[in-house]
Order: C-alpha cells, then structure tokens, then sequence
C-alpha cells in the first residue's frame, strides 16, 4: 500500500472513532421550550377555580364585618354594589342602621376585576345583609338576612348560603 493512502485510511479511521459527548445547545434550548409549553398548559388545570377563590374572600369578607361591627359598636353593612361590581363593607357612622352608603365609611371591597370570568347573582335582600353591633345579622329591608350569593365562572359555579344566624356555608 501506498503511504499516503496509509495517511487516509489512518485519518479517516480516526475520525470516525471520536465521539461526542453532552448535548449541544440547541438540543438544551428545544427541550426547555417543550417543557415551558408543557407546563403552561397543564398548570392551568391545577388551579383553584376563580370561583372558589372569590367565594372563599366573600366568607372572610362577612366573617370580618361581624367582627368589625362588634368591635366599633356600630352596624356594618355587607352590600353588592352592581355599578363597581364589588362586595362592599361599609360602617354605619352616628348609631345609623342602614345599607345605603350616606354616612357610611367604606370598609373594604371585593371587586370581580380581582378575579378571572366571574359573574355573581344574589338573592340577599336589597342586595346585602347588615351585621349589628350585637353580632346578629339583619337583611337590608329589615328582614332576616338570609339569603345566597351565586359565583360563576367558565368551569364552576358555586353557592353561599348565609343564614338568618349569619353562617356562610360554601357547599
């Protein structure tokens, strides 16, 4: 055989025994982006509905303006306010009983822009309940308070009862 085939054979030889080892970048950058595409379309699914969300911030909503009413000894008005679409709690000022806003303090708020696709419905009278200074829950026509709050959103839809004791269940 001639040398410089030898040279050829030799080279050629040697380069198909080396091997290459770890991933190149665009393999590393292929997986990271099918990974992110996995992983925001599943965490999606995981997450507590808007519904469920808002609800349970209604509960704690009512639950603190009982505890606000006891302690500044004046009626605190739970009211849905459809103009804001909100959860509104306001205290009464001067002794007033009232659900109305005149002369109340705004005490916090739950609008639905928080919260992703929400729609609300409310069979409360005059939409919302007063908690008196006593802890006893009044309707804001002078009735018995009880009623429910209706939360929907694109996969669930939720109810709160609220008894004429003040107790929100969340079935």
């Amino acid at each position: 055989m001639n040398t410089s085939s030898q040279k050829v054979a030799l080279v050629h030889s040697l380069g198909s025994k080396t091997t290459q080892q770890g991933f190149s970048l665009l393999e590393i950058l292929v997986v990271i982006a099918a990974l992110g595409i996995i992983l925001s379309v599943t965490l999606g699914v995981f997450r507590a509905p808007s519904s469920r969300l808002y609800a349970n911030d209604v509960n704690a909503l009512l639950q603190q303006a009982r505890f606000q009413a006891i302690k500044h000894d004046e009626a605190v008005a739970v009211v849905w306010d459809a103009t804001d679409q909100a959860m509104v709690t306001r205290l009464n000022s001067g002794g007033a009983v009232s659900c109305s806003s005149l002369d109340t303090t705004e005490l916090s708020k739950k609008p639905l822009t928080d919260y992703r696709k929400l729609s609300v419905k409310t069979t409360l009278e005059g939409n919302g309940l007063l908690w008196l200074p006593n802890g006893q829950i009044r309707g804001c026509n002078g009735g018995s308070g009880s009623g429910s709050l209706t939360v929907t959103d694109e996969r669930s839809s939720l109810i709160l009862n609220i008894s004429a004791t003040g107790k929100v269940s969340i079935p």
